[in-house]
């Protein structure tokens, strides 16, 4: 009997070593403008809502526990902000609420670990505001050629600092602090966030927030070779509509797109050169563009002169196309089998060729 309660001992104690531990935090808030209408809501880096109180005479309460240290959002109403919690923190300032940018917020925190987060954030916040920019003044109607390929240009040297900030994560000793910085700076592609999560330590893997970059990735992997593409319907320049099926029996070869993008234009010209010949071969060509409307669109297809299948796909910056393909830039080309399986992507011109004859044999 004793032997039994030994073993049921020995049991509980190794389950709860290999469990994850909670840990408790406790955020208290004093802010004026929060009203008592006005939510406040705590958020981990996946989106997941944790916690939901309300603001009572401008004050509030956080009582509980969180997964492990990692950086998590807090609502105040219209304003969020993300900070690294790894102990209770007290919240204070002034909340405009027509006006949620006007806001000055306070975080006192036990550790000093947020002045280093906090800092690789700004940096991120640089690169969002920019995007917005560069994409808008790429895809605007009235911005001169000179001014878009500038802005093309500083978008590119853009990405190359991106790459040099996600190696100087690397050089942070403390691993859930790096694990959380590198899962901000994770890109929206599976491409992205592989790339970033194959820098990190065996380690830093072992964290909380390097197994959510790890689940990230995962939702991003629905694209694998040999099995089905995912399907799409959109507007096709006969004012119609198509889907990927339509083309089921032939081989596709998904050319996304746009007018503003000078290298797009480039590959444009090379798939008109093998254009001919592959349309002989149970080969179609389908170009997607992601022009910010429709009218952009129309007119570089005829600027174009665009022989094959011509399709729209929405804005850039809003079109569900680059989640579905997973990609985030282009040109991006695809080709998918007569069975209407996913091949692979990235092909450029040898590369193009090269699988097209593979699949042709």
């Amino acid at each position: 009997m004793k032997l039994n309660k030994i073993i049921v001992i020995l049991f509980i104690s190794l389950f709860l070593s290999n469990s994850v531990c909670a840990l408790p935090i406790k955020i208290t808030g004093k802010v004026i403008g929060l009203k008592d209408t006005d939510k406040v809501v705590l958020k981990n880096l996946m989106g997941d809502t944790l916690y939901i109180t309300h603001g009572k005479s401008g004050e509030f309460i956080i009582d509980g526990a969180i997964d492990a240290p990692s950086i998590y959002t807090i609502h105040l109403g219209n304003l969020k902000n993300s900070l690294y919690i790894d102990k209770d923190s007290e919240v204070s300032g002034f909340l405009d609420a027509n006006n949620p940018n006007n806001s000055k917020l306070s975080f006192l925190f036990t550790e000093n670990n947020n002045v280093l987060v906090q800092k690789y954030l700004d940096i991120k916040r640089i690169y969002d505001v920019n995007t917005i920019k560069y994409s808008s003044i790429i895809n605007s109607a009235t911005a001169s050629e000179s001014e878009k390929n500038e802005a093309i240009s500083k978008m590119s040297y853009m990405f190359r600092e991106q790459d040099v900030v996600k190696e100087s994560i690397l050089k942070i000793n403390d691993a859930n602090i790096q694990a959380a910085i590198a899962f901000m700076f994770r890109g929206d592609s599976h491409d992205s966030a592989k790339y970033i999560y194959n820098l990190l330590s065996k380690e830093v893997r072992k964290t909380y927030t390097a197994t959510l970059l790890k689940q990230f990735i995962k939702s991003k992997d629905f694209l694998r070779i040999g099995y089905r593409a995912p399907d799409f319907t959109i507007s096709d320049i006969e004012g119609g509509e198509r889907s990927l099926r339509d083309f089921k029996g032939k081989i596709v070869v998904l050319d996304f797109w746009a007018s503003w993008c000078g290298p797009c234009r480039s590959e444009m010209a090379f798939l008109k050169k093998i254009y001919d010949d592959y349309k002989k071969r149970n080969v179609i060509f389908v170009s997607i563009s992601l022009d910010k409307n429709e009218q952009l669109w129309s007119k570089s297809h005829n600027e174009e002169n665009i022989e094959w299948v011509s399709l729209w796909g929405g804005d850039w910056n809003k079109t569900h196309l680059r989640d579905l393909y997973d990609f985030s830039s282009i040109p991006h080309i695809v080709i998918i089998d007569e069975k209407g399986r996913y091949v692979g992507k990235n092909f450029r011109r040898n590369s193009l060729i090269n699988q097209l004859d593979k699949l042709l044999k």
